[in-house]
């Protein structure tokens, strides 16, 4: 994940260079209003190689003004299906920004912070997916940034 605070006003071109032919899957996402000074609040990372079909991350402690963003990547597309997002700790959904598949299956979401709902000052981003064999492995990656 790459960032850049505070760029000119205007488009930009993203380019993405792999030093290997791999699978890659890659989005980008813009946000208005994010604090200049300090704008990450938080940030969690994931990683597993199991016949699981889930990835959650949740950061503690965030304000109904704070924004998420969550990417996602997972291997053996063979066995599982596209993924899709879920209630959180505290119901809210993440709205599902991308969606592709090129060797992996690679997808990217965003949220508001917490709602308050069951009292919940915490804030995620859930993953699902179907498998088709729970006893093949199924690799994935995510990562979870939180934004003042």
């Amino acid at each position: 994940m790459w960032t850049l605070s505070a760029p000119p006003v205007g488009t930009a071109t993203v380019t993405v260079t792999l030093s290997a032919a791999v699978g890659s899957v890659a989005g980008a996402a813009t946000y208005t209003g994010v604090d200049a000074i300090s704008p990450v609040i938080g940030s969690a990372a994931a990683g597993t190689d199991t016949g699981a079909n889930a990835a959650s991350l949740v950061l503690n402690n965030t304000t109904p003004a704070d924004g998420m963003f969550s990417v996602l990547a997972l291997g053996n597309i063979a066995n599982t299906s596209n993924v899709r997002t879920q209630a959180s700790v505290d119901l809210v959904v993440a709205d599902k920004r991308w969606d592709q598949t090129a060797g992996v299956h690679g997808a990217g979401a965003t949220r508001g912070g917490n709602t308050g709902q069951n009292q919940a000052v915490n804030t995620g981003v859930v993953w699902r997916w179907n498998v088709n064999d729970s006893q093949q492995r199924s690799p994935h990656a995510a990562l979870l940034v939180a934004l003042r």
